[in-house]
Order: C-alpha cells, then sequence, then structure tokens
C-alpha cells in the first residue's frame, strides 16, 4: 500500500511545478539538482509571462521571479541565482560540485567561463596528477581574465593561479631626512 495524493493539474507546467515543488522540499537533493530544479522554475515562469531578469506583478507588489522563489523555498535568492549557474558548468565539473569537491561559490565563478575554458580548467586542475583544486578567488581572476582581451585562459595563467606564493621578507632601510635631502 502506498500513500498518495492525486492531483487535477490544467497543464504540463504546472504538473512539474508540482513536481520541482515536492523535489525540493522531500529530498535531498544534489547542487546540480537544485540548480536545475530552480532552473527549470524559472523558465516556466518566464513562459508563464513573469519577467525573469526585472520585475512582475503578483498579488499587488512588485517581485522577481527569483525572489519569489527564494520566498517559496525559505532561501536567499542570492543562493537560487548561484545553484542556477551551476547549470551552465560542464559535466565533469558539475560533478565535482555535486562531489564536494569544488566549493558552491567556485562552480559559480567557473560557470561564467566559455565551455572551452572550462575543459582546460578541468583538464588542468582536476583531471591531471597532481590536481591543482581552485578556490573561489582563483575562479574569479579566471572570469575577469577571460573577460579581458589582451589574456587568454591557458595552463601558463592556471599554473601562476595555483602555485603556491613565497613570502618575501623586506628589509628596511631607515635615513635620516637630513641625508634624503641631499639628493
Amino acid at each position: 500500500v502506498i500513500n498518495c495524493i492525486v492531483k487535477d493539474v490544467p497543464n504540463d507546467d504546472d504538473a512539474l511545478l508540482v513536481v520541482i515543488h515536492d523535489n525540493l522540499h522531500n529530498r535531498d537533493l544534489l547542487p546540480s539538482e537544485r540548480g536545475w530544479a530552480y532552473r527549470d522554475y524559472m523558465d516556466i515562469q518566464g513562459r508563464r509571462g513573469y519577467r525573469t531578469d526585472l520585475t512582475s506583478s503578483e498579488s499587488g507588489t512588485k517581485f522577481r521571479t527569483d525572489e519569489m522563489l527564494a520566498k517559496a523555498e525559505g532561501a536567499g535568492k542570492t543562493k537560487i541565482r548561484r545553484y542556477i549557474r551551476l547549470t551552465w558548468l560542464i559535466d565533469p565539473l558539475l560533478e565535482l560540485v555535486d562531489q564536494g569537491k569544488v566549493a558552491l561559490g567556485t562552480g559559480e565563478q567557473l560557470s561564467y567561463l566559455s565551455k572551452h575554458s572550462q575543459r582546460i580548467v578541468y583538464d588542468f586542475c582536476y583531471a591531471s596528477e597532481p590536481g591543482h583544486p581552485l578556490k573561489e578567488n582563483h575562479a574569479k581572476a579566471l572570469r575577469e581574465a577571460e573577460a579581458d582581451s589582451n589574456r587568454i585562459v591557458d595552463e601558463d595563467l592556471l599554473e601562476e593561479l595555483t602555485a603556491k606564493k613565497q613570502s618575501v621578507r623586506l628589509r628596511t632601510v631607515k635615513l635620516e631626512m637630513s641625508k634624503l635631502r641631499e639628493y
């Protein structure tokens, strides 16, 4: 015997919204699953005429669709946007986020890179031995580098970003102002 509730829904979008809502509230989801659920929700609301880029009117107040979702989920809209950004990652990087080997913030920053650059990052940082795991600040630097037309994302840049920085000890020299004025 399985307990169930049968609902009459008028169309496929409504049915999908019921499934998304149920999955988000009754299951432990991987970051990728959560991202795709949020993205599907935003797509459905976009098809219904809700503005997913600006504001839409609901109950007389102005809400962005991501704010409506955040309110329904009890989560921050920034976190929801981060999960949605994950859906632009290539599959191997998305799997690393799901496994907890790449942080959510790092994955979000990497998602802004082109697929080609993401592949270079994956091959250099995670598929090779020894690995060179990235931190969020590395991923932000890669994003800035890709936006700069004079720079390219390649193994040299990744090596530079992930290299262990040697601390340089600076010596202090004190000069009297009278001696300095002579020059």
